[in-house]
């Protein structure tokens, strides 16, 4: 039977994790995450499990698969000859699962995860290693945020824009503290010790909000760094001769690639042809930055 193959969307991700005011030493974190037993590297919610059985380090880079599933959910079967349906009882402590694949970077605080529909999400897979590091003694306070890279699109669509009406956005807390950005914004997240900061930003009735200056600058400026700390951005505005608003969302834009990767027997993807699709996506993403 020749091989069948499907396309996915690897998308990119910025990594920061804190420890109350400590910096965080990333080898040690991810080094402690890969020595736990794999039954213990999961969490299991009121209704879904997110588990990582698979996170092994090789030259710096870390590669996993979550799995995650609804508890208490049986395959529901349907025979086309007949026409009818079963239902297939999951032993104790089975689920339904469906699989999520990615790498880290961890010298360079970058993550690479496959977009799947019904599968775990990068938001997700932070919340598993925060829970596995807090576990251990050496990091009882952590918390991890992945927040999207943004792709170049983002801050051109931004610049079409001939009014801007709204402008919103969510930002997690940067690596070290708040003081590293704009103060005038940042300092009541500072003060707060806020882990998250949200705000929303409305120009007055038939004006718009600057293009050059204050939120929109900002949001256009945080897209831009190397490791951003922008968790969600949405700017609504009308373009020249239009009369209808275009919403511009960061959801939009984190960047990705699209691969084609090779399905077992089963119909699943390949773990090891997704891992070195995802290799090759980060080593070309280290040569066009090095440019």
């Amino acid at each position: 039977m020749p091989k069948r193959y499907t396309k996915r969307k690897l998308e990119v991700f910025a990594i920061h994790a804190h420890i109350d005011k400590s910096q965080v030493d990333y080898q040690v974190l991810f080094k402690t995450i890969a020595d736990i037993a794999a039954e213990d590297r999961q969490i299991d919610g009121d209704e879904r499990l997110y588990a990582v059985p698979t996170f092994e380090i090789k030259d710096g880079i870390a590669s996993f698969v979550c799995y995650e599933g609804e508890r208490g959910l049986n395959p529901l079967i349907f025979n086309t000859s007949n026409a009818k349906e079963r239902v297939e009882k999951l032993k104790r402590g089975e689920i339904l699962a469906t699989k999520t694949h990615g790498i880290i970077d961890i010298k360079n605080r970058i993550a690479i995860v496959e977009y799947n529909h019904r599968g775990a999400k990068a938001h997700d897979l932070a919340k598993v290693f925060e829970d596995c590091g807090r576990n251990s003694s050496k990091f009882p306070s952590l918390t991890i945020e992945f927040n999207p890279v943004v792709d170049e699109e983002f801050v051109k669509a931004i610049e079409r824009f001939q009014r801007i009406r709204l402008a919103s956005l969510r930002v997690a807390k940067p690596n070290i503290n708040w003081s590293d950005h704009y103060h005038n914004l940042t300092e009541v997240a500072e003060d707060s010790d806020a882990q998250a900061m949200e705000v929303t930003f409305t120009a007055s009735r038939g004006k718009t909000l600057s293009a050059k200056a204050g939120i929109v600058h900002f949001i256009k400026d945080l897209v831009r760094d190397k490791l951003s700390i922008i968790k969600s951005a949405k700017v609504l505005g009308t373009r020249e001769n239009e009369t209808a608003e275009t919403a511009v969302s960061l959801a939009h834009h984190v960047e990705h690639q699209k691969v084609r990767v090779k399905l077992n027997d089963d119909g699943h993807v390949e773990s090891d042809d997704i891992e070195k699709r995802m290799q090759g996506y980060l080593h070309s993403r280290h040569e066009r930055k090095a440019k």
